[in-house]
């Protein structure tokens, strides 16, 4: 999953990984790399979960401003946009009928990444296609 925020002509692109390990220390928790010139504000972050820590985005990057120089001094001015599938059941014999209704039921019954991510919902934008199985 990727998370998008655009800042002040900066732009943060976020992955989220999760460890098999129960936490991750927060010095180990974020990789930030710069896309192309470090002058055009496009940065890669990768943020670092153990599975049984809560994956909160906004807390993960507000500790990114202790850094020197910090990557964004107004990170609650953030806009997030996540990307989603809606699946959707096709004439495509790839599947039988069965495993198409389980997996689509299963993908409508997961939880809401925004909710998950700890994203704010007013500042949440979600954009989503239809994949057909």
């Amino acid at each position: 999953m990727e998370l998008n925020g655009i800042l002040h002509n900066r732009v943060v692109i976020v992955a989220v990984k999760v460890a098999h390990v129960p936490y991750i220390p927060d010095a180990n928790r974020a990789h930030v790399a710069s896309l192309g010139d470090p002058g055009l504000g496009i940065f890669f972050v990768t943020l670092r979960f153990g599975f049984k820590e809560d994956q909160n985005i906004p807390k993960a990057l507000s500790a990114l401003n202790t850094a020197k120089p910090p990557l964004f001094s107004e990170y609650q001015r953030l806009t997030y946009v996540l990307s989603r599938f809606t699946l959707e059941r096709g004439t495509a014999k790839n599947m039988w009928r069965w495993q198409k209704r389980l997996f689509i039921g299963l993908a409508h019954n997961a939880a809401n990444p925004a909710a998950r991510f700890c994203l704010p919902p007013s500042k949440t934008i979600v954009m989503g296609s239809f994949l057909e199985l």
